[in-house]
């Protein structure tokens, strides 16, 4: 749906068709505090960033929220067509500083760990060489800044709908009414995540184990063995 559907059938549910404004900043309030409950898959993404020889931070992307993993990807100076790939550690930042309480003093090399402090990545060691880090980030998704602006595609418009209608009748206080479209958007946002889960559903344990269950081993190498061959 676009603003002005949604707009249109928060009006029809609150009959007040004189807060257009108010509407809209209800409608953008309700996606950023849905994209904030819950880490959904449509925004999960991959992004690049540039680094250059010393440096030791590098800005985020806007709307950046969360950094879930990255590696660094460097070009061979002897072979322009070969590249080579580290992971670099993103942790916290007293993590970081505890290790490493003078960064600026340290050699310059492959960044191997990192922090993310006020929309902005900082890594050890500084870079040796110009090079790239590939980051899986959620982002948040941009507000809807006119009429013919489409939803993000998370299947939510009803959920959407349900928070901005509760806003709008707490800012006319009228609270009953607030809480029942509050009701019923927590019941919307519970379906919206249990499909988002069952999207890529979780899997348990280590894909990649050496030890495949389904195979037996030999005895000796049986950690619950008691000395049955």
């Amino acid at each position: 749906m676009n603003r002005s559907q949604l707009r249109e059938a928060v009006t029809t549910r609150t009959s007040r068709s004189d807060l257009a404004d108010l509407v809209n900043d209800a409608i953008n309030a309700s996606i950023e505090e849905i994209a904030r409950v819950h880490r959904w898959k449509a925004f999960i993404e991959e992004i690049s960033l540039a680094i250059s020889t010393d440096d030791l931070s590098k800005a985020l992307p806007d709307r950046t929220q969360h950094v879930f993993e990255g590696r660094v990807i460097a070009v061979s100076e002897d072979d322009e067509d070969t590249s080579y790939a580290w992971p670099i550690e993103i942790t916290a930042k007293n993590r970081v500083v505890k290790r490493f309480p003078d960064i600026q003093r340290l050699f310059a090399g492959i960044p191997v760990i990192g922090y993310v402090e006020s929309g902005t990545l900082y890594f050890y060691p500084k870079a040796s060489q110009d090079l790239t880090i590939k980051l899986t980030v959620y982002t948040m998704p941009d507000v809807l800044t006119d009429d013919t602006t489409q939803t993000p595609e998370l299947y939510l418009d009803q959920a959407i709908i349900a928070a901005a209608t509760r806003d709008v009748f707490a800012s006319i206080e009228k609270f009953s009414s607030a809480d029942y479209w509050d009701r019923r958007y927590l019941r919307e946002l519970t379906v919206g995540i249990r499909e988002d889960n069952n999207k890529y559903p979780e899997l348990r344990g280590d894909p990649f184990s050496r030890i495949n269950r389904g195979v037996p081993i030999e005895p000796y190498l049986d950690p619950f063995n008691r000395g049955e061959t």
